[in-house]
C-alpha cells in the first residue's frame, strides 16, 4: 500500500513538473476592431507593455500588403520604443516575435534587461513589409528578464505580433526546495519503497 501510495505520489509530482513550462504568446486579441492608443498602454496574459507617440495597435487589413503575414491584430511602432513586463516585476524569457519593418534602412533593437540591471542586446533586420512579409525573430540569451524594450527608431514603421515568453526560471526563494531536488527525493523514496518490498 506504502509502495503504491509512494509511486502515485511520484508520477503525480513528474507529471506536474513536465505540464508547468507552457509558452505565453500574445496576440494582441484582447483589443476590439481598430484601437489607436499613442502613449499608451496594453496588457494581456500577465504581460505589460508600454509604448510611446506613434504606437497603435489595430486590426490589419488583408487589401493593404504592409498586413502580408499577419491574421490578427498586431502592435504597430512608429519611430518609437515600447517596453515590456510581467505583472510583479516576475522574470520571463523572450523567446521570438512575428514582425516586419518599412524601410530596412536601421535595425530594430531589441535590449533584455536582468535583473541586476545588466543587459543583452540585438540589432536585427526584420523582414520588409509588404515583400517578403511578416517573418518570426527568435532569441538566444534573453532570458530571466525583468524587462524588455524595442525601438523602431530610425524606421518608417514596424509591426509586432505573436510575443512568446516563458516563465524564468530564476532560483526559487530560500526555503523552498527546487523541484529538481523534490524530484530527486521523490525517486529516492520510491527505491526504499521498492527495495524494501523486495526485502520483505
Amino acid at each position: 500500500m506504502l509502495n503504491k501510495t509512494l509511486m502515485s505520489l511520484c508520477v503525480g509530482f513528474c507529471i506536474s513538473i513536465s505540464g508547468a513550462a507552457q509558452a505565453t504568446v500574445i496576440d494582441f486579441d484582447d483589443t476590439t476592431g481598430f484601437l489607436s492608443v499613442g502613449n499608451g498602454s496594453y496588457s494581456e496574459d500577465g504581460f505589460n507593455f508600454s509604448f510611446g507617440p506613434g504606437s497603435y495597435i489595430f486590426e490589419g487589413s488583408s487589401s493593404n500588403a504592409n498586413f502580408n503575414g499577419f491574421s490578427s491584430p498586431v502592435l504597430e511602432l512608429d519611430n518609437t520604443t515600447a517596453s515590456i513586463v510581467r505583472d510583479g516585476g516576475a522574470l520571463f524569457d523572450f523567446n521570438s516575435v512575428l514582425t516586419v519593418q518599412s524601410g530596412n534602412t536601421v535595425p530594430l533593437i531589441f535590449t533584455g534587461i536582468f535583473a541586476d540591471n545588466s543587459t543583452i542586446v540585438a540589432n536585427i533586420f526584420a523582414p520588409e513589409a509588404q515583400v517578403p512579409g511578416a517573418g518570426v525573430l527568435s532569441f538566444l540569451g534573453f532570458d530571466n528578464l525583468k524587462e524588455l524594450q524595442i525601438s523602431s527608431v530610425g524606421n518608417g514603421f514596424a509591426l509586432y505580433d505573436n510575443f512568446t515568453f516563458d516563465a524564468g526560471s530564476a532560483p526559487p526563494p530560500t526555503g523552498v526546495p527546487a523541484p529538481g531536488g523534490l524530484l530527486l527525493l521523490g525517486f529516492g523514496l520510491v527505491g526504499m519503497g521498492l527495495k524494501r518490498r523486495s526485502i520483505g
